[in-house]
């Protein structure tokens, strides 16, 4: 081969849900095309007429309908075990549910106040401790910290599905409102998020390639809502960087690092002792912003590569 390139010609698919597909993807599938290693594709995860045994590495990529099919979702990541999927089905079950933010905190990543409420019996639990807590106890141990609004979502969901911006003195009102059959995430809301909005950090295989930085719209709180902007590594402040690969240094993965990972960060001087906090680790189905940062093609190219000739 006159170019010096391995022909490999290794086939990836990438997987979306519904009509959706991240605008990346198609950066990444154009970066492809002048490469020889891998042929990509795009299909949906629903499909049964495929032959996931077809494909050398299977992308989890735009399933932006998973929370809404939660258990067919589910029954398939666990149908996959033993292709090569990623993130793995592992990772992907364990990430699923927010209730693995506890796992992160006890080890010593700072968060806001967090409680879960469990579908169980309604009873509620600190992110700290294991201690169940009635509802009364929970609206106490609010008051006791002076938490003025607080962000209420399912434990099982995404792009803002069911998030809420509570006020304290409406939370028991709320509370009793809520279905009883799923786990609901309450949770300490940051204000800066109007100002500073949030940080996304994207890594492939625990290297950062780049953020995106989001500004809510005015008088909103999801940040889904208003203005991104892509930024370079050497661009992103040390404090977040710093706390991105501290957390995903951490032996708290099942089949160790990820592939890929998202990292929402936010930073506040209001909430708590630290500057930045974690929103989430997104392992599933993160959108990668890279329209916002075309030249991180090459690094979400080379991590496909990587992956199709190690199986996980």
């Amino acid at each position: 081969n006159p170019s010096g390139k391995r022909q490999m010609n290794r086939k990836v698919v990438l997987v979306n849900g519904g009509k959706s597909v991240d605008r990346g993807d198609r950066l990444l599938i154009k970066h492809a095309k002048k490469q020889s290693e891998l042929q990509i594709s795009m299909a949906q995860w629903s499909d049964q007429s495929i032959d996931w045994n077809d494909y050398d590495l299977i992308i989890i990529r735009a399933c932006w309908d998973y929370h809404l099919r939660s258990e067919e979702f589910q029954n398939w990541i666990i149908s996959m075990k033993g292709r090569n999927l990623r993130n793995t089905p592992n990772q992907v079950l364990w990430n699923m549910n927010k209730e693995y933010l506890v796992h992160l905190h006890r080890a010593g990543i700072p968060m806001a106040k967090t409680w879960f409420r469990s579908p169980v019996n309604q009873q509620y639990r600190s992110i700290t401790v294991d201690d169940e807590l009635s509802q009364a106890q929970l609206l106490q141990e609010i008051s006791r910290f002076g938490i003025s609004q607080l962000v209420v979502k399912p434990t099982i969901s995404a792009s803002a599905h069911q998030t809420t911006l509570v006020h304290s003195s409406d939370l028991e009102a709320h509370l009793t409102k809520l279905n009883p059959q799923i786990g609901w995430i309450i949770q300490q809301f940051v204000p800066e998020i109007q100002s500073d909005g949030e940080w996304s950090l994207v890594l492939f295989n625990g290297h950062l390639a780049h953020a995106a930085h989001k500004i809510p719209a005015p008088n909103n709180f999801v940040v889904q809502s208003g203005s991104n902007k892509g930024v370079s590594p050497s661009d992103v402040p040390s404090e977040l960087r710093d706390l991105a690969s501290k957390i995903i240094s951490l032996d708290v993965y099942p089949d160790g690092m990820p592939l890929y990972a998202r990292i929402d960060l936010v930073r506040s001087s209001s909430i708590g002792d630290s500057q930045v906090y974690l929103m989430e680790v997104e392992l599933i189905e993160p959108s990668f912003y890279l329209d916002l940062h075309p030249s991180s093609a090459t690094q979400y190219y080379q991590a496909l590569v990587d992956a199709s000739t190690n199986e996980a």
